[in-house]
């Protein structure tokens, strides 16, 4: 198991949207960049991995730690997502998933800050379970650079 720091800023949702979404099991990511290259470090989380998401906002603060998961083990804590949102297989070479009903993501983001990604043409993401955080590291180097998923 790899521990990841996540950055996540006002540039998609706010605060709470996106700790709301990562409670529901979910953290969008794009696989791909607009070139059709993958996104970096994206390829390096597997599952069982602990991502460990920050929200960059006026204050950083840490929404929580979330460990990868299959969607065979996605169970919602609401009505959406539920596990038959997200494709039945993961992008081939990564631990993320195609959303196949978006509902979820247009309720929680009505301004449509997200984006499809742009090779898939499909909403991308982790699936997740909420995990105790490691107490222990203190990112400050990292939330000063500009990586948005680095390794721990």
């Amino acid at each position: 198991m790899t521990q990841w720091l996540y950055k996540a800023t006002n540039a998609k949702l706010d605060k709470g949207g996106t700790l709301l979404l990562a409670r529901r099991g979910f953290l969008c990511r794009s696989a791909y960049t607009a070139k059709g290259a993958w996104v970096a470090n994206v390829r390096k989380v597997f599952f069982g991995d602990v991502l460990n998401v920050w929200f960059i906002g006026k204050q950083p603060s840490l929404l929580g730690a979330f460990e990868v998961i299959r969607r065979e083990a996605f169970h919602a804590r609401s009505q959406r997502p539920t596990a038959e949102d997200f494709s039945a297989e993961p992008v081939p070479g990564s631990a993320l998933y195609e959303v196949t009903e978006p509902a979820f993501i247009h309720e929680l983001d009505p301004g449509a800050a997200y984006k499809v990604d742009p090779r898939l043409g499909r909403f991308t993401g982790w699936l997740l379970r909420r995990v105790a955080p490691d107490a222990g590291a203190h990112p400050s180097k990292f939330l000063a650079q500009t990586p948005t998923l680095a390794m721990r």
